[in-house]
């Protein structure tokens, strides 16, 4: 399959307020995640390589103990196997977070 809707994908649950939906290629994931307001991501580490691009609202990640405020049009890049977390405010937050190589633990029905 090359083409793929977004609308049509059925989120999975990474915490009661964070939303996924995932799709990917044979080495690459891209994950349309959702927080809502006020959603905590607790620290925790993967050994996939991250990089991310805020698509609405503002969250405040922390990558290897550094804290940022990140709005939309910011992007990050998280090596594999460092500590990180985020934390929405009162607004929720659109974000595309891309995997390499894929997480299975997010994989969702296509």
């Amino acid at each position: 399959m090359y083409y793929f809707s977004a609308k049509k994908k059925l989120p999975i649950d990474i915490t009661s307020t964070i939303h996924a939906r995932s799709f990917w290629g044979e080495n690459l994931m891209l994950v349309i995640v959702d927080l809502e307001a006020n959603s905590i991501l607790p620290p925790h580490t993967h050994p996939h390589e991250q990089a991310g691009y805020i698509l609405k609202g503002n969250v405040e990640f922390t990558i290897n103990g550094e804290n940022r405020l990140l709005e939309p049009g910011d992007m990050y890049f998280i090596p594999g196997n460092v500590k990180h977390s985020a934390k929405v405010g009162s607004n929720p937050v659109q974000l595309i977070d891309i995997f390499t190589p894929i997480r299975e633990d997010l994989k969702t029905d296509l």
